[in-house]
């Protein structure tokens, strides 16, 4: 697996893999009772983690 960082191609990943993230999202929040804003705090903080570790 490779880090993709080029803006196009990160574009074109996204879309491509819009109903499988969505799918995973929903089990998430399904699976640890987790409502939007839950979510979002766990995303966001351990995205600052992993943005922390490539510095």
């Amino acid at each position: 697996m490779r880090l993709v960082i080029n803006p196009t191609e990160v574009r074109r990943l996204a879309e491509e893999l819009q109903d499988e993230n969505w799918a995973f999202r929903a089990w998430i929040k399904s699976n640890f009772d987790l409502d939007d804003e839950q979510l979002m705090s766990v995303v966001h903080s351990r995205g600052n983690e992993g943005r922390a570790g490539l510095v």
